[in-house]
């Protein structure tokens, strides 16, 4: 027999709710093209979408071409003031889609280096949101220091920080793992004197209460199907924690993905080769940039296998 657990709450959050709003009014008000540095979102199935209703993403401003006064959308993400000042400075009109939880970050960043404490920078060197706040951090003349994982926490590196006023404040990236980020700042804090905490959390809501609820139901589950693309960090933080907690985990995009990925086709036949009371249990969730109909896909397709089984 299978069984299916679909993990609540899933999907969309508040801030990509808003982006994506924000990018379908713009298209509405002022047609086509629009342009869009980076991606507004990290889904593939998003992007495509606004890409097909002329949504052009843009990896750099230069990329716009003239003349000026074409309209240019700033992701959920959010950017650094340098890139707000080259937009401005090529002529651009500026729609801001940054989610207000990352612009919580980016105030809490400005105000701790003006102040001139000291910066530890919990996230992943080259995303879009830890670009932008370190951004704010230089453009307000302050020091920090960037730590991705434990490891790192462990050989934490604090020459870039000396000359401050011996205050330091640790901020992390919104879609980071809950547990792990955690473990980051205790290690931090037994190398890093009087270590601040934020104001208020840098982990958003929605990427604690994903992984929360994935936490109830993963240790039950044989298998745990995560829904996102490969850039989302907060997908990418549900996968660990599918895989920290189930018998095993795989992350896939979409049902047409899911039914050419090997261990889920090795994970199918198993499960026809079930019998009398037998039970394999497959969990279900999807990351905070994911809309529900490609969940809803994978469920159908599940649900019609609960039954033929």
């Amino acid at each position: 027999m299978l069984k299916v657990t679909l993990a609540a709450p899933r999907g969309f959050c508040t801030g990509v709710e808003r982006a994506i709003r924000i990018a379908d009014r713009t298209l509405k008000k002022y047609g086509a093209p629009i342009y869009v540095r980076k991606e507004i979102v990290h889904n593939k199935f998003v992007v495509e979408t606004l890409a097909a209703r002329g949504c052009i993403f843009v990896e750099n401003l230069s990329e716009i071409p003239k003349p000026l006064g074409k309209i240019v959308i700033f992701s959920a993400h959010g950017v650094s003031p340098q890139v707000y000042a080259e937009a401005i400075k090529l002529g651009l009109r500026i729609v801001d889609a940054i989610c207000p939880l990352v612009q919580k970050v980016h105030v809490q960043a400005r105000k701790a280096a003006r102040a001139g404490k000291a910066i530890v920078l919990i996230g992943h060197t080259g995303h879009e949101e830890v670009e932008g706040v370190i951004g704010e951090i230089e453009t307000a003349g302050g020091k920090y220091v960037l730590v991705q994982n434990i490891d790192e926490a462990q050989n934490i590196d604090l020459s870039a920080l000396q000359n401050t006023n011996e205050q330091a404040i640790w901020l992390s990236q919104t879609t980071l793992n809950v547990a792990e980020t955690e473990e980051v700042v205790s290690e931090i804090r037994k190398r890093v004197k009087n270590l601040e905490n934020p104001a208020s959390d840098c982990i958003c809501f929605a990427t604690k209460d994903r992984q929360n609820a994935l936490q109830q139901i993963a240790p039950e589950c044989d298998f745990v199907i995560v829904v996102g693309s490969e850039n989302s960090s907060n997908t990418n933080r549900l996968y660990e924690v599918a895989a920290a907690h189930a018998h095993d985990a795989i992350r896939v995009n979409n049902l047409s993905e899911l039914l050419e990925n090997d261990k889920f086709k090795e994970l199918m036949a198993s499960a026809d080769a079930l019998s009398g009371e037998q039970e394999m249990h497959i969990g279900l969730t999807s990351g905070a940039s994911v809309p529900e109909n490609l969940v809803a896909e994978i469920w159908d397709y599940l649900q019609s296998k609960t039954r033929s089984i």
